[in-house]
């Protein structure tokens, strides 16, 4: 932020119950400037979520249960990866969904909000909460508020992190949210609307970066989609003694065992023999824990966590800085161009990927990361391929854990299968991966720069209040 002297009187730092006193807070406190506004939890009951991975099913249900990785900072939930949740699970009406709720992201990728248009009956994950209007009033303006860059900023102001980003209960229910009145709210959103509905248009032209990755490795690898997809649709499916015997720890779960994870090992086992360890210059690694105590401002390398690269792309400008001393004890730990990172925890973060382009990088990698170094291999097609449903689908049949406090690891990591193509095809490859996602750069721009309307918009109303 730039700050590195900050006066802040007894009284200041009196004002939180925990007598929070961290600069990022206190700065983010100066910088309020509205007048008219209530504590979040003025406006809104606060609910918490629930782990209910026991129930979860593969039916389409009438009971979805939306997490983490569902939730989006700009768009509405996407219905195609939603968890259903057996219908013998028993919500408690306070935790059942209605359409006007709105259901906050508070660990990991913080600020993350959707309305629950379109889920009602449904729950919401642990690590999640939903915010319950108290009063009549317009949600969907409540959902654009919280999603301009100047409510944003203000939560990560208020985000406790350690390993982890977080927002506590306390914090939460103490962000100052602005007053607005009804009929100023309903005449913004109808401002809005048609800029939301150009984005809808503009996205509509668009192929998912994840789907131009996996159409070009599926072309490449002969893979059959449609095949696929029938071993997808098997609901039930048996498993005898002998098979529980494939892995070390007698694994029975369904996950493990389930047939379209087992067809895309089966797939890449017959088009390679290699395995990501055949490639790495040295053993993947996990990263470095740390204390409080070891952050510090004036620190040249960052921390980078899972919450660095919750696009697929590494972006440390948000990481915190950790000492020189701290720094130099772990050079073991640090990251140099070609490094690829791997999240290996959390649902909705584990099997996420970045790879470091950055010649001058200076930064250590956490313990919920691990590094993946690589010899005579394109780092840039390995990096592709980890993305990939090829890789992805493995690190979903061997996470082990329940509910959000899944975990993945080295040992697993480097068994994966990894295509044994020449340099020179695997740049091919990258060539028409990467000549695909271009193309569409122009569209990216155009939504950018229609989102960054909505948030001058919201913006506006703020500077009003």
């Amino acid at each position: 932020m730039g700050v590195r002297w900050l006066n802040y009187s007894l009284f200041g730092i009196a004002h939180h119950a925990f007598v929070r006193f961290d600069v990022k807070y206190c700065v983010t406190r100066r910088n309020i400037n509205f007048d008219k506004c209530k504590k979040l939890n003025d406006l809104f009951s606060v609910v918490n979520g629930l782990s209910l991975t026991q129930y979860y099913t593969t039916e389409k249900t009438n009971k979805p249960y939306i997490r983490i990785s569902d939730l989006s900072y700009y768009d509405a939930i996407s219905k195609d990866d939603i968890i259903y949740l057996e219908e013998s699970c028993i919500i408690n009406t306070d935790k059942e969904l209605q359409s006007d709720d709105l259901i906050f992201s508070t660990i990991g990728s913080v600020g993350k909000i959707n309305r629950a248009e379109g889920f009602s009956g449904g729950t919401f994950s642990n690590n999640t909460v939903v915010l319950r209007l108290k009063e009549k009033s317009n949600s969907k303006f409540y959902e654009l508020l919280f999603r301009s860059d100047f409510v944003q900023n203000i939560i990560k102001g208020y985000v406790s992190q350690k390993l982890q980003p977080n927002l506590q209960d306390y914090d939460l229910k103490n962000l100052p949210i602005p007053l607005v009145s009804e009929t100023i709210q309903n005449i913004i959103v109808d401002q809005i609307k048609p800029i939301e509905e150009e984005i809808s248009v503009l996205k509509s032209s668009q192929t998912p970066h994840i789907d131009i990755i996996n159409k070009v490795f599926g072309q490449e690898l002969g893979f059959d989609w449609k095949e696929f997809e029938m071993v997808k649709k098997k609901k039930i499916y048996s498993l005898n003694l002998k098979n529980s015997s494939d892995s070390v720890d007698y694994r029975l779960g369904c996950r493990f065992h389930q047939p379209a994870a087992k067809y895309v090992m089966d797939f890449m086992s017959k088009h390679t023999n290699k395995r990501i360890k055949d490639f790495c210059s040295e053993p993947i690694c996990l990263g470095a824990s740390l204390s409080p105590s070891d952050y510090d401002e004036s620190g040249e390398y960052k921390y980078v966590a899972m919450s660095s690269f919750p696009k697929w792309e590494l972006n440390i400008e948000d990481s915190k800085n950790v000492s020189d001393e701290y720094a130099q004890k772990n050079q073991n730990k640090t990251l140099q161009k070609g490094d690829i990172v791997l999240a290996r925890s959390g649902e909705g973060t584990i099997g996420k990927v970045a790879l470091v382009n950055d010649d001058n990088i200076k930064a250590v990698f956490a313990d919920f990361t691990q590094r993946i170094r690589l010899k005579n291999y394109n780092t840039t097609f390995a990096y592709y391929y980890f993305r990939s449903l090829f890789f992805q689908y493995l690190v979903y049949k061997e996470k082990k854990g329940l509910g959000n406090n899944t975990n993945i690891f080295p040992s697993q990591i480097q068994e994966f299968p990894i295509p044994d193509y020449s340099l020179d095809k695997q740049q091919e490859i990258v060539s028409k991966i990467e000549t695909r996602i271009n193309a569409q750069k122009d569209i990216d721009i155009q939504i950018d720069e229609k989102r960054k309307e909505i948030s001058r918009l919201i913006e506006d109303v703020i500077k009003q209040v």
